[in-house]
């Protein structure tokens, strides 16, 4: 039972800029239910905007141990603070959003001061490193899940899980887009110029430039065959390496898969980019993805790449990543949800904004890209056969197949079977190899051909029905934690 003779306390803790967004109106949420409430915790912008005294964490969204051990310092220092004020003000309830290698020591120091613990938006633990049920079973007393198969996983495994849906799908319907911004990038007339010289920016067509990728490609590879003259199987390799690439683009491109609006120049597709919101996924995918635009605007000149960045700091440095290239992409900052709804479709990196794709409706390709050791060490603990969330809802709707790898596989595949990327609904690379050859014929194939783009956004809203039935997840999530905390003996 919650305390009468003060304000309701609620702590927060979210350290993604994701959970920053759905922390910020699960507050909301709460204000509404309980009006006279406290809001603090660790969080983001997002929060402080609906009235949270918190300290900004999500600036310090982190993945792999490397980088978390740099900051380590910062952390222990937060949590030794959390763990003196529960101690102090004892909060009604700590409520945690994902980021969960920082959120299981703060629950852990809340149950020790006897503060019960909600998860919302709990992380993907039946995906990576399940051994850690254990450690949601003991810590955490409420877990809002918001993907079907979650409540089932986790109440099968004596958690107490309430499916509340998933906060992207009630996001996007709520939010208020800039039609007038969507309207100017679908209707501009003007020359994607997407291709310029280091001294000219205009006297070089689109048709000119992409010869000259060719011809960068061809001497690219001349160069590797060059330098490896004294050793005649490797210098035919990547000769017949240099041929393949060329070959299958030229080849995507001469096929039946052209259709007319792909050869009808008042037919100017957009390409949105989507290089991730923490720093070290820029920094490690946004220059594959750019190898992969390259490669589409071969088959498809009259493309319209646009990239759509987190926050200032990481738009400069895509800008000079491209200014390295030599080419003119608009990079725009805040303007994600519009640039998705005015896209053909989509490049992405792995996370939760495939949730938003797919709530948008928008034909899209996963990417990930990690280092050597990062790829073989996933290889021994995710447990899902696929890194993308859409992808493991189409599979569990559409085939009603196991998401899972068999416990007799320790050691998992490098790559999916051909099966399994043909249910797959988004194409998916998660690699420590540049895949942007892959990644570009995929995306010529639905650049060119309207009725292959056609049919994938029909499969993308069946699916957007059968898995957004909940009404409002925040609300769902409210009520929840409403009712729980009034029930609780005293």
């Amino acid at each position: 039972m919650m305390t009468t003779n003060k304000r309701p306390l609620f702590f927060f803790s979210a350290g993604e800029p994701s959970g920053d967004i759905h922390a910020a109106q699960l507050i909301l949420e709460l204000k509404k239910r309980f009006p006279d409430a406290q809001f603090v915790g660790y969080g983001g912008p997002e929060m402080a905007k609906a009235g949270c005294n918190n300290i900004l964490l999500t600036q310090l969204a982190v993945m792999w141990f490397g980088r978390v051990l740099w900051n380590i310092r910062t952390f222990l220092k937060h949590i030794k603070n959390a763990e003196i004020y529960f101690r102090n003000e004892h909060p009604d309830a700590v409520i945690l959003v994902d980021f969960p290698g920082f959120n299981w020591l703060i629950a852990k120091k809340a149950r020790n001061a006897n503060i019960p613990v909600y998860y919302f938006m709990p992380p993907q633990i039946w995906g990576w490193g399940q051994w850690r049920i254990k450690k949601m079973r003991r810590l955490i007393n409420h877990i809002l899940c918001c993907l079907p198969f979650e409540e089932k996983w986790f109440n099968e495994r004596d958690c107490q899980a309430y499916r509340i849906g998933h906060p992207f799908f009630e996001e996007v319907r709520k939010k208020k887009l800039d039609q007038q911004f969507i309207d100017s990038l679908i209707n501009s007339k003007s020359e994607p110029n997407v291709f310029l010289t280091k001294n000219s920016k205009n006297n070089l067509n689109l048709s000119q430039q992409t010869e000259k990728i060719f011809q960068k490609t061809e001497n690219s590879f001349q160069k590797v065959e060059d330098d490896s003259q004294q050793n005649e199987f490797f210098a035919q390799e990547k000769e017949t390496s240099s041929q393949k690439t060329e070959n299958s683009l030229i080849e995507t491109k001469n096929s039946s898969q052209f259709d007319k609006s792909s050869q009808n120049e008042d037919f100017r597709p957009i390409l949105t980019i989507l290089p991730g919101s923490r720093n070290q996924e820029v920094s490690a995918n946004i220059n594959e993805m750019l190898n992969a635009v390259e490669k589409t605007m071969i088959a498809v000149p009259n493309l319209r790449p646009m990239i759509a960045a987190f926050k200032e700091t990481q738009a400069e440095q895509i800008r000079y990543e491209l200014t390295k290239r030599c080419l003119s992409i608009p990079v725009f900052v805040g303007r994600t949800s519009e640039l998705m709804n005015a896209a053909t479709c989509c490049l992405a990196v792995s996370g939760s904004v495939s949730m938003e794709l797919l709530a948008h409706k928008k034909p899209a390709i996963i990417y990930y890209r990690v280092s050597r050791l990062g790829f073989f060490i996933q290889r021994f603990f995710r447990r899902v056969k696929y890194i993308t969330l859409v992808n493991l809802l189409a599979v569990d709707h559409f085939y009603h197949a196991s998401l899972f790898y068999e416990k007799k596989v320790h050691f998992i595949p490098a790559e999916l079977s051909e099966q399994e990327k043909e249910m797959a609904m988004f194409p998916e690379f998660l690699t420590s190899k540049d895949k942007s050859d892959q990644v570009a014929r995929q995306l010529i194939i639905w650049l060119t051909d309207s009725e292959s783009r056609q049919k994938k956004v029909d499969q993308l809203n069946k699916l957007l029905q059968m898995v957004d039935q909940e009404g409002s997840p925040i609300e769902n999530a409210g009520q929840y934690i409403e009712k729980t905390l009034k029930n609780r003996p005293s």
